[in-house]
């Protein structure tokens, strides 16, 4: 959420931890964005959540950081769900 309102109230604080994994460990991040939520969970051993408000029309991407060593995506895939409320359009992305 650091760049992604021009709200000056916005919550802009990184949420960020540290993770530590054998050198030739694959992980599995799982990212749900809800409208204004955000989840990750790492290898069902740890979850974050964010809620997310963006009022900029290039608030269209996602980061991560890597302070030490290289990550390699070896599989990237996803999903449109649809809205489970009736008359709702789905939001793009």
């Amino acid at each position: 959420g650091t760049f992604s309102s021009l709200d000056p109230a916005a919550d802009r604080r990184v949420v960020s931890g540290p993770l530590v994994f054998d050198e030739d460990e694959l992980l599995r991040l799982r990212l749900f964005l809800d409208r204004s939520v955000l989840e990750l969970f790492i290898d069902d051993r740890i979850a974050a959540t964010q809620r997310l408000y963006p009022t900029r029309t290039d608030s269209d991407g996602l980061k991560f950081l890597v302070e030490k060593g290289e990550v390699h995506i070896v599989r990237l895939s996803l999903w449109t769900l649809k809205p489970i409320w009736p008359n709702t359009v789905p939001t793009r992305h």
